[in-house]
């Protein structure tokens, strides 16, 4: 995990990470929008609501 210029963490996914996963890490972690992140956003995963 890296931080930009302004302290909030940047995600930069890598080729082995699950984006949907990390991201939904942060949202819980620090918050939905107090991140930046690189790539696009993941498709969503509708399965999620009924897990």
């Amino acid at each position: 995990m890296t931080f930009d210029g302004k302290g909030r963490p940047c995600y930069v996914p890598g080729p082995y990470d699950n984006p949907r996963q990390v991201l939904r890490t942060l949202d819980r972690v620090v918050g939905a929008g107090n991140y930046d992140h690189l790539g696009e956003e993941p498709e969503p995963d509708f399965t999620d609501r009924f897990l």
